[in-house]
Formats: structure tokens, C-alpha cells, sequence
């Protein structure tokens, strides 16, 4: 995988949250000029090198799972549609789950 490419995965979260949700979340930066979502990423990729080995192979399979999502969400749905799909998807789910319906097929059992 290019370097090109990890990065273009990895800012999917990024993309997801200033495009669909709303664009002054991303305008924020620190005392150094970095934008927050960027100098987070650095703080969280130094504090997991400083764990052990397993934790380390825990951490990169949830990234690996959270970036994969948020990559697929956006190339899905589109950057700036995909948190009103999760949305919508969420509340599917609320409303199938609250009034017991299914969208399971009922089997019949023939003697």
C-alpha cells in the first residue's frame, strides 16, 4: 500500500465528519497550526508504541476496522451522505428493533 493511499484512508474519518456533518468542526487547530483530527492521530499513534506488543496488534485491528468502515461508508454513500446514512440505518434498525417486526422470512414446517 502507498503512502498515498494510507493517508487517503486514514483522513476518511476526517472527510466523513467535516463534509457530512459540518465543516467548522475541521476548522480547529492547536497551538501549533495542526488541525486537531491530524495532531490527535500523532498523539494516538505515540501513546500506542508505548504499549506492549499485543495491545499494539489489538489497536492496529480496531484502526484497521474503524478506518475500513469509515472508507467504505464514504465510497458507499459519498462524504458528505454517508453520517445521514448511518443515521437512517440507525434508525431502521430503532424502529424494527422497538416494534418486534423482522425482515426474516417465516418458515413453515410441512408434516
Amino acid at each position: 500500500m502507498s503512502q498515498h493511499s494510507f493517508v487517503h484512508i486514514a483522513m476518511s474519518p476526517f472527510r466523513l465528519m467535516c463534509l457530512g456533518i459540518s465543516s467548522s468542526l475541521c476548522q480547529s487547530y492547536n497551538e501549533h497550526g495542526m488541525p486537531h483530527y491530524v495532531a490527535s492521530g500523532i498523539a494516538f499513534k505515540e501513546w500506542a508504541e508505548s504499549q506492549n506488543v499485543v495491545a499494539q496488534w489489538f489497536l492496529l485491528a480496531l484502526s484497521f476496522f474503524v478506518l475500513g468502515l469509515s472508507m467504505t461508508l464514504e465510497n458507499t454513500f459519498g462524504a458528505s451522505l454517508a453520517p445521514a446514512a448511518v443515521v437512517a440505518l440507525g434508525a431502521v434498525y430503532a424502529f424494527f428493533k422497538a416494534t418486534g417486526l423482522s425482515v426474516r422470512a417465516n418458515k413453515t414446517k410441512t408434516a
